[in-house]
């Protein structure tokens, strides 16, 4: 889709529980979910017209991101990363033969960015870079990829990531989102806590080396693993899942 130059706020979406394609009632979501009617995507965020939890299509879904880079006084940035964007999905479309993905199209953008910030010792870009590409396999129910991603993320997180060519474990600081995310991947494809820790050990083992930080993954995975505990008992609490992790 070309970028639009869509320069007011409007209200997209809808307010009600309803599939904004085929308007059969769903369960109220958060993020987005394929709809059990029509199995279109249904994107849910809150619109920056009226602050309104609204039900998107792709469509709106994209105006809604617009709408939100205008508000923030963005939105020059964001029409230069729309057409980045469309001239990555042409070049994807020579190479692959074929119209690209929209993950294969940020997950290019991202390894790009991502050897940029590598290069230049900015870890903490290079640490958003990666989750974003968890964010993308989530979107997809790619629960490996989500393990293997947020591991490493989990790993930066415990050694500090700075974006001035150096960690500093003062600043050290495991995102909520990280482990959350970690969860819910295994227990989508019923991964036991220890092997949970096996998966993050590997990974961890392996951005150490790449990136020459001093902290083990061992003591990393202390740090990720308190952080899972608070959030599991948190959602068993709640009632949201069966008891997966007793311990």
């Amino acid at each position: 889709m070309a970028a639009s130059g869509y320069s007011k706020l409007t209200p997209l979406g809808q307010s009600s529980p309803n599939c904004p394609y085929c308007n059969k009632d769903v369960v109220t979501i958060k993020g987005y979910r394929d709809c059990p009617h029509c199995g279109q995507t249904i994107h849910a965020m809150r619109r920056p017209y009226d602050g309104a939890y609204v039900m998107l299509t792709d469509y709106d879904a994209l105006r809604c991101e617009e709408q939100h880079a205008i508000a923030r006084g963005r939105h020059d940035e964001w029409l230069q990363e729309r057409l980045r964007y469309e001239a990555e999905s042409e070049r994807l479309k020579d190479q692959l033969g074929q119209e690209p993905t929209d993950r294969q199209i940020k997950n290019s953008l991202l390894e790009h960015d991502k050897q940029e910030h590598y290069l230049k010792g900015e870890w903490g870009h290079y640490r958003n870079c990666i989750y974003q590409q968890a964010d993308l396999a989530r979107f997809d129910k790619d629960w490996r990829a989500v393990v293997e991603l947020q591991s490493e993320v989990g790993y930066l997180d415990a050694a500090g990531p700075t974006n001035h060519g150096k960690f500093n474990t003062r600043e050290a600081f495991i995102a909520p989102g990280c482990a959350d995310c970690m969860a819910e991947a295994a227990m989508a494809i019923q991964l036991s806590i220890e092997d949970l820790e096996s998966e993050f050990l590997q990974v961890a083992t392996v951005v150490k080396a790449r990136v020459g930080t001093r902290v083990q993954p061992a003591t990393a995975w202390r740090r990720v693993k308190a952080m899972i505990r608070k959030h599991y008992r948190r959602w068993v609490e709640n009632g949201e899942v069966d008891a997966w992790w007793s311990n």
